[in-house]
């Protein structure tokens, strides 16, 4: 133990030796009791002054009294019931001077004790009412008995280590609680941060504000910062694990703990008693929400700054040091494309570095990208289905002008970062910075295999998102279910389709009833959405004539499949077996006049092969006519003379 854990015990002992005095010279000659030493309490009072006068901060008891505004009374009250816990001698004593069995000081022997004129009396009985002092911060507990006078007075175990000068801390409220870990900052993160310690520091001496922190991704690391400074350790209290029976009495252990060890709280404003917490939680409390808080508390609200992609390429250049300067612009890319948050850029970068000075290697741009892209992936809660992209334009056959797009979509994703935030075009919209996509075409032309081929060029995952499972009956669900789907993608950038958007999407109608205006709405939010979504969002449907020009005109780029002609079915044709496919035959030209999209003559190529597999022969025309004309007869397809023809080798 220190010199002012030392002290403080002596300090504590001269408070028990006085007020044993006392209890000997109220006792008399009561039998067992040993004669009042010859020190009078005056003179124990004036070497307990001298030894704390000479500590370099005040002793547990003298800070206690002053912290919860004690009066002298109260704060001999707090030592009367420490006594018995600190010292045994003293249940005889009590005892001695009426105690009941548990001999352990109650209110009725404090108030003789230690008050025992009438006139003193007559204001020492509020100590022991639940709005004072010593009952609102739970200093004194009070015990059982039918008689209110005659309840036993005790004190926590916390308190206990507390008066004695050591450091412990409260065991129950540990689980309730989580550390802030430190992380990096922005520039405008720290200044906000220093103008909320400036803030706190004030407010302290008056009032107790709950301080609100709307918006951005780093409450957390602001309040911790902001609280460092002020010198306060600081913790998130995860209101979940407060069980709500116990929720007031908690709440004054939180506030008594803040004092003790000059704590205090961050909160996330979410979730069940949040709002009972903010409002009676009597220390500072940092509250982190997306919208302001309205509380009957004051509050003063604080806006979180937004990282920008400019921000991250700071943090990840002092993460990465002089690694930064040997990727080539990938850090940039890194930044625009992934929305991290300052810690996980700091855990990466740290990885990063560490794996490549422990093989005495610069880091590649690849590696940084994949790191980036695996940490930013969520899942989904079975909304979407993350497919692997692994096919590339030279996959993709469609019409000269929708490869033209598809590859514009492409340049403005990678293109972006510079308009946005070089050139200034970010400042200048509120709205629109994303990349919305419209496919329109019949099923089987492409377009999941298109959306494939834009996630691979961008070296992002791609979710394919089923609308007729996020739809929902009821009003309202439909918008959150879209909403979890955007803001699980939002930090990866992936790029996301949604297939069977006719589900949602369809001609504006006359509003006649309350379920015609939130279909509308419906189709608004989702358009919304894509419209604020960082990354490539794509509709697929199957019947762009009844799509509303309306919701056109909000869509950056809309990209036709139409059904394959001839020219282009021989185009399939001749990418779809694989180079090492044994074949003998095949005509691609007679194979083109079969009136199919391409995902049909992708299940032709398929069925043939494995048939001619399974003969233990080549691929021939006789394999795929069979399986084509099974293919007609799964899609109620009339076969003609003029697609199915007499073929070499292949009975009609």
């Amino acid at each position: 133990m220190d010199a002012w854990g030392e002290a403080s015990r002596r300090v504590l002992e001269l408070e028990l030796l006085s007020l044993k005095q006392l209890c000997r010279e109220r006792s008399g000659s009561a039998p067992g009791i040993e004669a009042a030493a010859p020190e009078t309490s005056a003179s124990l009072r004036a070497e307990r002054d001298r030894v704390a006068s000479a500590m370099d901060r005040p002793p547990p008891l003298d800070f206690l009294r002053e912290a919860f505004a004690l009066d002298p009374f109260e704060s001999r009250v707090f030592v009367l019931a420490c006594a018995a816990q600190l010292e045994p001698g003293f249940l005889a004593l009590f005892s001695a001077l009426g105690a009941e069995k548990s001999r352990l000081p109650t209110p009725a022997l404090a108030l003789e004790l230690l008050a025992p004129s009438v006139a003193e009396r007559a204001g020492a009985l509020t100590a022991f009412l639940p709005t004072s002092p010593l009952r609102r911060h739970r200093l004194v507990e009070l015990g059982e008995h039918p008689v209110h006078a005659l309840r036993p007075l005790s004190v926590d175990e916390r308190l206990l280590a507390f008066v004695q000068g050591l450091r412990t801390e409260d065991a129950r409220l540990e689980p309730l609680l989580e550390p802030l870990a430190p992380a990096l900052l922005t520039d405008a993160e720290q200044a906000l941060a220093s103008e909320l310690t400036a803030l706190l520091t004030t407010v302290r001496k008056t009032a107790r504000p709950v301080v609100n922190l709307v918006g951005g991704p780093g409450q957390r690391r602001i309040a911790r910062a902001a609280l460092e400074g002020l010198g306060a350790r600081v913790a998130e209290l995860v209101v979940s694990r407060v069980a709500p029976d116990e929720l007031d009495g908690t709440l004054r252990l939180l506030a008594r703990e803040a004092t003790l060890a000059r704590r205090a709280y961050y909160v996330d404003a979410t979730g069940r008693d949040v709002r009972a917490v903010c409002e009676r939680l009597d220390t500072i409390v940092l509250a982190g929400s997306e919208e302001p808080l309205a509380l009957a508390r004051p509050v003063v609200v604080l806006r979180c700054p937004r990282l920008f992609s400019g921000e991250r390429v700071g943090l990840w250049r002092r993460v990465l040091g002089e690694h930064a300067s040997t990727l080539n612009g990938a850090v940039e890319g890194v930044a625009q494309q992934f929305e991290l948050e300052a810690d996980a850029i700091e855990q990466l970068g740290a990885t990063l570095v560490a794996r490549a000075e422990a093989h005495g290697a610069a880091i590649a741009a690849t590696e940084l990208w994949q790191s980036c892209r695996e940490r930013a992936s969520r899942a989904l809660d079975g909304r979407a289905t993350r497919i692997e992209p692994t096919r590339g334009f030279d996959d993709l056959v469609l019409p000269g002008d929708s490869l033209e797009q598809l590859r514009a979509i492409v340049g403005q994703v990678r293109a972006r970062g510079r308009v946005l935030d070089e050139w200034g075009f970010g400042a200048k919209l509120s709205r629109g910075r994303g990349t919305a996509v419209l496919f329109a075409g019949p099923s089987g032309t492409g377009k999941t295999l298109a959306a494939e081929v834009l996630a691979r060029e961008l070296g992002l995952d791609l979710l394919r998102v089923e609308l007729a499972g996020v739809v929902d009956k009821y009003i309202g669900e439909t918008e959150k279910n879209l909403q979890r789907v955007f803001e699980a993608a939002q930090t990866s950038g992936a790029v996301l389709f949604f297939d069977e958007a006719d589900a949602l999407f369809a001609a504006r109608t006359d509003v006649k009833s309350s379920h015609d205006r939130y279909a509308n709405a419906e189709v608004n939010y989702l358009l919304q959405l894509m419209e604020d979504y960082r990354g490539v969002a794509i509709l697929a449907t199957n019947r762009r004539a009844a799509i509303d020009r309306a919701f056109l005109r909000r869509l950056r780029f809309v990209v036709d499949f139409p059904h394959p002609d001839a020219a282009l079915r021989r185009r399939i044709w001749e990418c779809v077996f694989p180079a090492g496919m044994p074949r003998e035959g095949l005509e691609l030209d007679a194979l083109a006049r079969l009136d199919l999209t391409g995902g049909s003559i992708r299940t032709i190529a398929l069925n043939a092969a494995l048939a001619a597999a399974h003969a233990g022969e080549p691929v021939r025309m006789s394999h795929v006519m069979t399986a084509a004309r099974r293919e007609y007869a799964k899609l109620d397809k009339l076969v003609t003379p003029a697609e199915f023809g007499v073929q070499r080798g292949v009975q009609r």
